[in-house]
């Protein structure tokens, strides 16, 4: 993290924008700092302009820290910046704008230095030089012992550090030798992933007509169309001549009054006890513009009734279980006091809220009565469905595996995107473990944002293509959205 001296403070101005302090011109390494501000996740995007110009740099920010970019502190003026925070993956918007003023100073000259400034650099040359015999000199004494040596860039001062009865020599390198040979051609890498795809081309030019094509296969024959309209009643016939009275039949000891016509509406009782089974017969057709619904009964046993009451007066539409209604043409409506108001709509469950602007094609409803109607899910004729409760994708035991673009992100997914934390130690160039890395689990070098292709012990020498692999822009960008939104 950059020194006090360089972080750039952000407050609050007005009207929605925010300042800091000023900054010379030339005066590169500045960061920007957010103390307390509202809404502002561990990760987020920074797009950074010269005032008034048309294009944007965009900057990654963590933690509360984001680096203002070199080139656009070259000239004075104002540095325009905008906190652009994600919603979703593809979703954002711009939250606030912060101004940083750039005051103009003399531009740094390239004139050859003085005789007294050329003196003092060949004064400091000679020092660096001495200072640098005197570790080779110190080297050659210690070798006996517990201590190591590390190679500094060149210009450097000498170091020495001695820690845990071991002693630590820091020597500059020397010049830089003469180029060397080439070297083999190394083995080709791991291939990287598969760019976005490209714009659509222009189309071609459309072809010549084809020959006539052979006559197809009749198609499936349609539904049948809706009944017609109810003819004129006829004339009334002649009365026929009174039959004789037949003879009186034996006492029946069960009644069925059939009223199936008009209204459909139809009664069971039993001049003594009606049994569940026989009423759970009362399942019939009916035939009204062309509807059909289990039809309404009532179900005595001593001195409790019983009353079933289902509705079906739609064209086409079905009603059946308890208390549940089919207003809409081909809808059907079952379970408990259940409402299929959509034509073609499908209900079930219990108590649903009714769909009276005909949104969904399918609703199951987990309402508790007639007053407290909910959903449990709903689908409409998009095909975008929505659930009260939450979605799980695989098991515990064995979770749903990411790896296409619409794919689910499950928990166990981003648990390893929220681990960038350091894990590592970088020596002359080479990368190793200083805590176990679990495979999948993110970590960092500098500005290069790496991944763990297996798990790397303790100790254990990282490289690219064998136990790692290197995050692209793109796809840092993508986790960094992801662990926005999964964040807040």
């Amino acid at each position: 993290m950059a020194d006090s001296n360089h972080i750039v403070n952000v407050r609050y101005h007005k009207n929605g924008f925010f300042m800091t302090r000023a900054v010379f011109q030339y005066d590169y390494g500045q960061v920007l700092k957010f103390d307390d501000f509202p809404d502002l996740p561990d990760a987020f995007e920074m797009h950074f302009a010269k005032k008034g110009a048309d294009a944007s740099v965009t900057q990654i920010g963590l933690d509360g820290y984001v680096t203002i970019p070199d080139a656009l502190l070259q000239d004075a003026g104002t540095v325009s910046c905008w906190l652009y925070l994600h919603d979703t993956l593809a979703d954002g918007e711009t939250r606030y704008v912060i101004e940083i003023p750039v005051t103009a100073r003399a531009s740094i000259t390239d004139e050859e230095p003085t005789p007294v400034q050329q003196g003092t650099i060949e004064q400091l040359m000679a020092a660096l030089s001495e200072t640098a015999e005197r570790c080779e000199d110190a080297l050659d004494d210690i070798k006996e012992m517990d201590a190591s040596a590390v190679t500094l860039p060149s210009g450097s001062e000498a170091t020495a550090e001695y820690s845990d009865r071991h002693l630590t020599i820091g020597v500059p390198i020397g010049p830089r030798g003469e180029k060397g040979d080439k070297g083999d051609k190394g083995e080709t890498g791991i291939q990287g992933p598969q760019g976005p795809q490209g714009k659509q081309g222009v189309q071609g030019p459309r072809g010549e007509k084809g020959d006539k094509g052979d006559k197809g296969d009749p198609g499936i024959q349609g539904p049948q169309g809706v009944q017609g309209l109810k003819g004129d009643k006829g004339e009334k016939g002649d009365q026929g001549e009174k039959g004789e009275k037949g003879d009186r039949g034996d006492p029946g000891s069960n009644a069925i009054n059939d009223n199936a016509g008009s209204g459909y509406t139809s009664s069971l009782w039993s001049a003594n006890k009606l049994t569940n089974e026989f009423a759970k017969l009362a399942v019939v057709i009916g035939t009204g513009s062309g509807s059909a619904k289990i039809k309404n009964f009532s179900y005595k046993s001593g001195t409790s009734t019983i009353t079933v009451v289902n509705s079906s007066s739609g064209v086409g539409s079905f009603a059946e279980g308890y208390s549940t209604t089919a207003t809409g043409m081909a809808s059907h409506a079952e379970g408990m006091g259940t409402i299929a108001y959509g034509n073609s709509q499908h209900v079930s469950g219990r108590y649903n809220r009714e769909d009276s602007d005909d949104i969904y094609a399918e609703i199951v409803g987990n309402g508790s009565s007639n007053v407290q109607r909910s959903n449990a899910y709903t689908l409409d004729w998009n095909g975008n469905g929505h659930y009260a409760g939450k979605v799980s994708a695989g098991t515990a035991e064995n979770p749903a595996t990411v790896e296409n673009d619409n794919d689910l992100v499950t928990k166990k997914y981003t648990d390893g995107l929220t681990d960038i934390s350091p894990k590592i130690s970088v020596v002359n160039g080479v990368m190793k473990a200083v805590t176990a890395i679990s495979e999948g689990y993110f970590f960092m070098n500098g500005m290069q944002l790496y991944r763990a292709t297996t798990d790397i012990p303790v100790g254990s020498t990282i490289t690219v293509g064998t136990n790692c692999m290197k995050i692209g822009l793109a796809e840092a960008l993508n986790i960094l959205r992801t662990l926005g939104a999964v964040l807040g």
